[in-house]
C-alpha cells in the first residue's frame, strides 16, 4: 500500500491585502488573500487533509488595515476574521506584527482561532513568548513545524513596541530544537518569516544575529526536510543538505503547496520524505471568494469613506525626476513636516516609492498612505558635525562609482530607495568618482562650516534611529526624545494646518557627474 502524501499550503507577506484591487489606485490586481482564499480551497477540495499556514506580515500595509489596529483595536482585527474563516492553522510571527505595539499583539492573540508562533522570541522568563512549533499528525504522520521569526525586531521597532521580549538568533533556536522534534516527527519543517540572506532593510552590512539566516540555517542544522520562506517578498526554490526551501511571493499573489511523500518501507529507507513544490499563482481572472470579502465589506466600506476626505490642496505637481541624484518636492514635504514638528536644526528623510507623487488639486487622506506608507514615530536624536559627515559619507554609497559617458552614477542594487536618506538644514556635495570615505566634498550649515564636534539636532524616523538601513553614524547619536508622533499623521496634521501646499524643493544636495553647474 503506497503511504499517503502530506500537503501543505501557505501564504506570506499578505501585508494586508484582500480585496483583488490594489489599495493605492484601485486598479484590479492579481493579489489579495480573496483570491488566494479560491486556490486554497481547488487545493483543500483536492486534499482535505492539507494544512495551511501564514508566514507572517500579515496584519499592516492598508490603510484598511491601519485603520482597524488604531482605530477599532478592540474589534477582531479583519486580517485575523480572515485567516480564521481560511482555517489558518497557525501564523509565524512577522516583524510587521509588532508595528502596533503590544495592543495589537494581544488583540491577535485574543482573537485567533490558531497560535502565533516563534520559537526565537523569548519572553521575560526566557521561554518562547508565542508557541514555538506545531504538531499535527496527518495521514498517520507525525508533522512537526518549527517557527522562526527574523531576529532584527528590534532593529526596527520603538522599544516600547517589543519590551520584555528577546529575539534570539534563529540558528541557534534551530539547532536546539531540530534534533528533538526529528526523534519524535515523521517529517521536520521549519515555518520561517526571513529569507535565504542579506538585509531588507537597505543596509549593505549584516546585522548580528543575521535578518535572513535560511542558507546559514540549512548548512549547519541538519534533519531538516523543508523550509517555508518569507519576509523578502521574493519568488524562490532551492535544495540544500537535503533540504527543501520555497518562497511564494508575497500580497496574497500566490499560494506555495509543498508535497511530503514518503517511500514503502523496505531496505535502506531511512524514513525521510521526499519533498515536492508547487506555486499556484493568483491572476486577475481569479474570482475573489465572496465568504473572505463579506468579512472585510464594512471595514473596507468605512476606509474608503475616510481615504476620500480631502485635507488640503497642492497648488501645483509636485515632480519626481531622477530621484537618486536630486531633491524634489514630495522629499522636502516630509523634512518640511519633521522640521516644522520640532525644534531642531537638522531633518533626515526617504521616499519610499519612486512613482508617489502629488497631482495639483485635492489632497485626500489616502494620498498620505501612498507617500508615507510605513508606521513609524518621530525621533529625536543628538549627533556631532563629524558624526553628520560620516552619515552622510555612506549615504554617498549608494552610487558604486562615476557616471559614464552620458550615463547617471550607477546605484548599488543592494540600497533601496526608502534607505538611501537626504538632510536637510546642511548644504552639500556628493562626488561619487572619488573614494568612499572622500566623497563628501562640501558640508555647511546655512552657509557656515562648523567644527566638528559641535552638536547638532536631528529629525529623523523611528525605523532610522533603531538601526533600519545600518547607518553606523546614528548608532553614536544620543536619543533625545521619542515623541510616540506618528510620522505619517504628522504629515496629515501639516497639511491640514497648511491648507494649501506649494511644491517647495530645499534643493540644498547635490550629486556630481550630473552635468549641473
Amino acid at each position: 500500500m503506497t503511504p499517503e502524501p502530506v500537503r501543505i499550503l501557505f501564504t506570506s507577506d499578505v501585508h494586508g491585502r484582500v480585496g483583488g484591487a490594489d489599495p493605492w489606485t484601485g486598479r484590479p490586481s492579481a493579489s489579495g488573500l480573496a483570491r488566494a482564499a479560491t486556490l486554497l480551497d481547488a487545493r483543500r477540495r483536492a486534499d482535505p487533509s492539507a494544512i495551511y499556514l501564514d508566514l507572517g506580515d500579515l496584519v499592516q500595509g492598508t490603510p484598511m488595515t491601519y485603520l482597524a489596529a488604531r482605530d477599532r483595536p478592540r474589534e477582531p482585527h479583519p486580517m485575523v476574521r480572515v485567516l480564521n474563516e481560511l482555517g489558518c492553522e497557525g501564523l509565524v510571527v512577522g516583524n510587521h506584527e509588532f508595528n502596533f505595539g503590544w495592543p495589537t499583539i494581544e488583540a491577535l492573540r485574543r482573537d485567533a482561532r490558531f497560535p502565533l508562533l516563534a520559537a526565537n522570541v523569548l519572553g521575560p522568563g526566557g521561554e518562547p513568548f508565542f508557541e514555538p512549533c506545531l504538531r499535527l499528525e496527518r495521514n498517520r504522520r507525525r508533522i512537526a513545524i518549527l517557527a522562526l521569526t527574523s531576529p532584527q525586531v528590534p532593529r526596527w521597532e520603538e522599544p516600547e513596541h517589543y519590551d520584555g521580549l528577546t529575539f534570539r538568533d534563529a540558528v541557534e533556536t534551530a539547532r536546539e530544537w531540530v534534533p528533538r522534534l526529528r526523534k519524535e516527527a515523521d517529517a521536520v519543517v521549519i515555518a520561517a518569516h526571513m529569507g535565504w540572506d542579506g538585509v531588507t532593510d537597505g543596509g549593505t552590512e549584516i546585522p548580528d544575529p543575521p535578518e535572513n539566516d535560511v542558507g546559514r540555517l540549512l548548512e549547519e542544522v541538519e534533519g531538516i526536510d523543508v523550509v517555508l520562506m518569507g519576509h523578502t517578498h521574493r519568488v524562490d526554490e532551492r535544495r540544500e543538505n537535503g533540504a527543501l526551501a520555497v518562497q511564494a511571493d508575497w500580497g496574497g499573489r500566490a499560494v506555495g503547496e509543498v508535497e511530503l511523500v514518503w517511500p514503502a518501507e523496505g531496505p535502506g529507507n531511512d524514513g525521510r520524505p521526499a519533498t515536492f513544490y508547487r506555486m499556484h499563482r493568483v491572476v486577475e481572472q481569479t474570482p475573489e471568494a465572496p465568504s473572505v470579502i463579506s468579512l472585510v465589506c464594512r471595514d473596507e466600506e468605512r476606509t474608503a469613506v475616510r481615504m476620500r476626505e480631502v485635507i488640503g490642496e497642492a497648488t501645483a505637481p509636485f515632480p519626481l525626476e531622477d530621484v537618486r541624484y536630486r531633491d524634489n518636492a514630495v522629499l522636502t514635504l516630509l523634512h518640511r513636516v519633521q522640521l516644522a514638528a520640532a525644534d531642531v536644526e537638522l531633518s533626515s528623510a526617504a521616499l519610499f516609492r519612486a512613482n508617489e507623487t502629488l497631482a495639483p488639486g485635492p489632497i485626500r487622506l489616502l494620498d498620505t498612505f501612498r507617500i508615507y506608507p510605513f508606521e513609524n514615530d518621530l525621533t529625536l536624536l543628538e549627533l556631532t558635525v563629524d558624526d553628520v559627515r560620516d552619515y552622510l559619507e555612506q549615504i554617498a554609497l549608494t552610487y558604486v562609482g562615476p557616471a559614464g559617458d552620458g550615463e547617471r552614477p550607477p546605484i548599488d542594487p543592494r540600497i533601496s530607495l526608502y534607505n538611501h536618506d537626504s538632510l536637510a538644514g546642511v548644504e552639500y556635495v556628493l562626488d561619487p568618482g572619488l573614494p568612499p570615505g572622500r566623497r563628501v566634498t562640501r558640508m555647511t550649515f546655512r552657509g557656515e562650516e562648523l567644527p566638528g564636534d559641535r552638536r547638532l539636532s536631528l529629525a529623523i524616523s523611528s525605523y532610522r534611529a533603531q538601526g533600519g538601513g545600518g547607518y553606523r553614524a546614528l548608532r553614536r547619536a544620543r536619543v533625545v526624545e521619542r515623541t510616540g508622533r506618528e510620522s505619517r499623521r504628522l504629515l496629515e496634521e501639516f497639511i491640514r494646518d497648511q491648507v494649501r501646499i506649494d511644491p517647495v524643493v530645499f534643493d540644498n544636495w547635490r550629486v556630481e557627474g550630473l552635468g549641473t553647474p
